[in-house]
């Protein structure tokens, strides 16, 4: 789940907000037999900074949906802005199609394969791992074998070997 936000955040999680609350515009109040007096219901600029327009907006959507119109967005706003229940995690995290990490900045990941099968020069990654960090990636897929009946025959990787490889990929890269 996004963090809780409110008046002054900013980030990439405020501008995931902000396209959702542009999903609900205007929310037709009129149409729908409720008014909000004094609040304008207006498109907000994606700029993933939580200003005074963009707590207008929250606290209209709020009111609009049966919640608290406190301006803070947490979990049953974020629930009924995604339609879903949202669950607290302390972890990555997807919205829509991208990716966020525990702090609400979206994360691309780059990476680069490390073969363990076939590689008896850089069992480890000792090698591999710094020459792969200096091409900025943020991930690597260490491709590792359950096997010893590869084709051209090669061993399986031992737990030990992963173990050192993801051991190592964690501290180098």
């Amino acid at each position: 789940m996004p963090r809780m936000l409110g008046s002054g955040s900013a980030g990439d999680d405020v501008k995931f907000l902000q396209q959702q609350l542009n999903r609900h515009p205007p929310f037709n109040f009129t149409r729908l037999g409720h008014s909000i007096l004094g609040t304008i219901i207006v498109r907000l600029d994606v700029n993933g900074t939580f200003d005074a327009t963009t707590e207008a907006q929250v606290k209209a959507f709020q009111s609009f949906k049966g919640l608290v119109p406190d301006g803070v967005v947490g979990p049953l706003t974020w629930g009924k802005l995604l339609g879903h229940t949202v669950i607290t995690t302390t972890g990555f995290c997807l919205l829509g199609r991208d990716l966020y990490d525990p702090f609400g900045a979206s994360v691309v990941l780059r990476g680069i394969n490390k073969m363990s099968v076939f590689d008896a020069n850089d069992p480890q990654g000792l090698v591999s791992f710094p020459e792969i960090k200096k091409t900025g990636a943020n991930t690597v897929r260490i491709v590792w074998a359950v096997t010893n009946d590869l084709s051209p025959g090669g061993p399986k990787t031992s737990t030990a070997t992963l173990d050192a490889l993801i051991t190592n990929a964690k501290r180098i890269i």
